[in-house]
């Protein structure tokens, strides 16, 4: 919780967290400003690879100890992944993202005690695509028609609850001219 709102706070109550913010959003802007962009860029991935290294490597040989399928950690990344989207880019909800998907993987060792007759590879996979539906209704809930945001309330509040954007920039590569 301490390094969550830490992380929170850097973002969003530092300069160095306005700086990468504004050059996430809009480099070119930051660049016109006096910000070096490209070094921000630059040595904000590589913190970022380092720090997904080390979670990997923390996760496979603590977590999940072993390098065989059973026990494995595999595909693992893309849910980290769908977690950050699931989070809108904020480091708040992206930790409840993942606080909900590690629910979702302990209510199935629980599921699995009550119904001893369903396989256990259907507790074991279930988060998955539980996770997957979850992102299906966050993008239908940011992109409905008109005539489904009257009727789907629920998911209209959901929605609202958990909106933000991606960086503008995401993706895209900066050269200044």
């Amino acid at each position: 919780m301490l390094v969550i709102a830490l992380c929170w706070f850097y973002l969003y109550r530092t300069p160095l967290g306005l700086y990468l913010r504004a050059v996430g959003e809009h480099p070119e802007a930051a660049y016109a400003r006096g910000t070096d962009s490209r070094r921000i860029q630059l040595w904000y991935a590589i913190a970022g690879g380092f720090l997904v290294g080390l979670a990997g490597a923390t996760f496979s040989l603590c977590t999940k100890p072993g390098w065989g399928r059973p026990q494995g950690a595999e595909g693992t990344g893309w849910i980290a992944l769908a977690i950050v989207i699931f989070g809108g880019w904020h480091p708040v909800k992206a930790a409840l993202g993942a606080y909900l998907f590690a629910f979702l993987q302990v209510m199935g060792i629980h599921f699995q005690e009550l119904w001893p007759s369903v396989p256990a590879q259907v507790f074991q996979v279930a988060p998955f695509p539980l996770m997957i539906f979850t992102l299906i209704l966050m993008h239908v809930a940011h992109h409905g028609s008109a005539e489904r945001k009257d009727k789907a309330f629920w998911l209209n509040r959901i929605a609202k609850l958990l909106s933000s954007s991606a960086p503008a920039a995401l993706g895209r590569a900066f050269r200044p001219e």
